[in-house]
């Protein structure tokens, strides 16, 4: 296997995390995130994984990262909300009302399967209009 090929260590990495070796799937996602066409997609893919081992403070670094090279609007709003949902797991409400505004100033009906974006901001008591964070 060549090593500098992103689209092999992308495929192994999308194997290992349906094969539950989850270590080895976050090794393979960074080494496919060298590639800037995925960054985005590997972060996000490595912030979802360290979430599910509990990680919640190297999801939110894997998230930012992944903000940060993200081109697709879609992708974005994404991100935004596992951004909010990530902050607010770990206590920290003021990040977890930033992203959650932001994300409602983008897209204001934006739904996920944990809560519309709206519910989200309900349930933390924020009732402030979207453009006050940006």
């Amino acid at each position: 296997m060549s090593a500098s090929n992103p689209a092999i260590h992308y495929d192994l990495a999308v194997a290992y995390r349906e094969m539950g070796l989850l270590a080895d799937a976050i090794t393979e996602f960074e080494r496919a995130a060298d590639d800037p066409a995925r960054e985005c997609v590997c972060c996000s893919m490595i912030g979802r994984i360290h979430l599910e081992l509990g990680n919640t403070n190297a999801a939110i670094d894997a998230f930012t990262r992944a903000l940060s090279s993200c081109v697709s609007p879609e992708r974005e709003l994404a991100l935004l909300y596992d951004l909010g949902d990530a902050y607010l797991a770990t206590g920290r409400r003021e990040q977890a009302r930033y992203f959650f505004r932001r994300l409602a100033k983008l897209e204001p009906g934006y739904d996920d399967p944990r809560g519309s974006v709206e519910a989200r901001r309900g349930a933390m008591g924020d009732s402030e209009p979207p453009d006050s964070i940006i």
